[in-house]
């Protein structure tokens, strides 16, 4: 043991484009990518709270600080579903 240290090699990041690839498709495609979200897995079982905080909301038989908690959650899945939308309408276009 001589006391020297080596630096492991480092490899490019694949995610990076090359130089090469700076000007086409691949490159562009690439940073288009987002961060999937995990709604984008399930939208129907979104769907389903929705229409059952909904359910909550209008319904008599609960106090109104419950009625009120499950319309903040329609309105939470409301906006989750749009936003749902939005990702696939814009990753068709």
């Amino acid at each position: 043991m001589t006391g020297t240290k080596t630096e492991p090699a480092t490899e490019p990041d694949p995610t990076e484009p090359t130089p090469a690839e700076e000007g086409t498709s691949a490159a562009k495609a690439s940073k288009k990518t987002g961060r999937k979200s995990s709604s984008d897995d399930a939208p129907a079982l979104t769907a389903m709270m929705v229409a059952m905080f909904a359910w909550e909301a209008v319904s008599d038989g609960h106090a109104v600080w419950i009625r009120i908690v499950a319309a903040l959650f329609t309105l939470l899945g409301v906006v989750d579903l749009a936003g749902v939308a939005l990702r696939r309408w814009r990753a068709r276009r």
